[in-house]
């Protein structure tokens, strides 16, 4: 973007055009895609450096949670006012000297990455792969371990699982399940996570299905990690197709966030 487009946006948004100016302007951000966007970019940026931005809406989860740590941070507190006074200076037509433009392309360049924190923040629900952020949570698992229970291999399982060490966890759930006759269904749920989370999706969706053709109360449980699983993979095409059919049914696990989910995937 060239520094004349630059400043036509800066004086948009500042509201400093003619009415007549704006309208222009205006047409031309009905026909580039870009331009509209950069505006809005903008107007968000010079939201952040005021401090009325309303990230509230914004979701929160890990993927944001870096992003916040960084707009926050003493380093981009300092690019921001940079910024901000080469914004105002340059408004200024006495002081939109070759040397001041070549302060901003500068001071630009050394905030892009705040520009683009602050974009990444709110849309932060776009792809797949945020979205799985946002819908996954491992407090939708049953309790592996229930009252009665007393065995080694899968305590042992449980433990590396939540400390996010699958391989490990695989392996004492698999030693368990083949040293038991009839193994708790919700192992075949844990087992599948951790597949899942392994890049293994093919036998990730394997585990769901024995839960999903079992009796067990948690039944409904493997569609929805099914649908986390073909969403975490990026195959978006069949997970709406299981996502539709949570929402189909009204006694379906997370049958609302089902709804929620397709919504923010159309």
């Amino acid at each position: 973007m060239n520094d004349e487009l630059q400043l036509k946006i800066e004086q948009y948004v500042s509201g400093s055009m003619s009415e007549l100016e704006a309208k222009d302007f205006e047409q031309l951000m009905a026909e580039s895609d870009a331009l509209n966007t950069a505006v809005n970019l903008s107007k968000k940026f010079n939201a952040h450096l005021s401090g009325t931005v309303d990230d509230s809406a914004a979701s929160k989860n890990e993927y944001t949670k870096e992003l916040r740590f960084f707009l926050e941070s003493e380093e981009a507190q300092e690019l921001k006012e940079k910024l901000h006074t080469i914004q105002l200076e340059r408004r200024l037509p006495h002081l939109r000297t070759k040397r001041r433009r070549v302060a901003f392309i500068a001071a630009a360049a050394a905030a892009i990455f705040v520009v683009s924190a602050i974009g990444l923040l709110f849309q932060a629900e776009t792809g797949p792969d945020q979205l799985f952020a946002t819908y996954y949570t491992a407090n939708d698992l049953p309790f592996v371990i229930t009252r009665g229970t007393s065995n080694a291999l899968l305590e042992r399982g449980a433990t590396a699982f939540y400390d996010q060490e699958y391989t490990n966890a695989l392996g004492y759930f698999e030693q368990y399940e083949a040293s038991t006759e009839e193994p708790e269904i919700a192992l075949h749920l844990y087992k599948g996570v951790a597949l899942m989370q392994l890049e293994r999706y093919y036998a990730a969706i394997e585990e769901f299905e024995i839960v999903i053709d079992s009796d067990s109360v948690d039944a409904t449980k493997g569609f929805w990690f099914k649908a986390m699983a073909y969403l975490k993979s990026g195959d978006v095409t069949n997970a709406e197709y299981v996502l539709k059919d949570i929402a189909s049914h009204v006694w379906y696990y997370n049958h609302e966030k089902a709804k929620e989910l397709l919504e923010k995937l159309d």
